[in-house]
């Protein structure tokens, strides 16, 4: 992780006073020790690195000066889509999607799905995650959450879909994947795809299935890779 960097989702500007939420202020006063005068780097997740001085700590809160400021342009979209997954899985999913390069996820209720949703609890828990991703891999941009009510609401939007399909005579990602063109990623749930839902993906034009491992994978293990084959796409183009 880049050393004392910290999260804020305030406008990062040149001269203000940024004051700390709790648990960034905790983690500076009691985890890395910082002090007053001490340099900082602060992410918003909205593409700016500021750079900032200590200017006050107190046991109530932790007030930072920006004394400049670096914007980095937002990354290609690479959306993934996959099936409600038990928390401790979705954990590790968006802790590992963040550093590879996911800029949404797209949470959606499958006819295998048997999770009934998240409480507000846990989607703050969710940002919570991606927030500590985004600060350990040196991104800037924060991925965004979406829930979506269906697979059919996934597949609404006219751009090239690309999902897991156990079918080995399906091809490889490699061989099929158009970089130029906007694409989503779409893995199913821990129970797998059902065969309508098979069915209806084949049937649409715009879907492909590709083969991603002879193994069988869990599902946020098949996502992953899903997502690092196409961030190693991106260091290809």
């Amino acid at each position: 992780m880049p050393a004392n960097r910290y999260f804020s989702p305030q406008e990062l500007c040149v001269g203000s006073a940024i004051t700390l939420e709790a648990v960034e202020a905790l983690h500076l006063k009691t985890v890395m020790r910082n002090e007053v005068g001490d340099s900082v780097e602060i992410v918003n997740g909205k593409g700016v690195l500021g750079y900032a001085t200590i200017e006050e700590i107190s046991k109530k809160s932790v007030v930072l000066k920006i004394v400049h400021a670096e914007y980095f342009p937002k990354p290609r979209d690479c959306i993934l889509g996959i099936g409600l997954l038990v928390q401790e899985r979705l954990d590790l999913l968006l802790e590992k999607g963040c550093e590879l390069g996911l800029t949404k996820i797209c949470l959606i209720r499958m006819q295998n799905t048997t999770k009934g949703g998240f409480t507000d609890g846990q989607i703050d828990r969710m940002h919570r995650v991606l927030i500590a991703s985004l600060k350990q891999s040196g991104r800037f941009w924060l991925p965004q959450i979406d829930l979506v009510p269906s697979l059919e609401d996934f597949l609404q939007e006219d751009v090239c879909i690309y999902f897991g399909d156990i079918d080995p005579s399906s091809p490889p990602f490699f061989e099929v994947f158009d970089l130029k063109s906007p694409f989503k990623l779409l893995i199913g749930p821990a129970k797998g795809f059902t065969l309508e839902e098979v069915h209806l993906l084949k049937q649409r034009k715009n879907a492909t299935g590709v083969y991603l491992s002879d193994a069988i994978l869990r599902a946020e293990t098949a996502a992953i890779l899903f997502l690092g084959l196409a961030n190693h796409a991106f260091l290809l183009k």
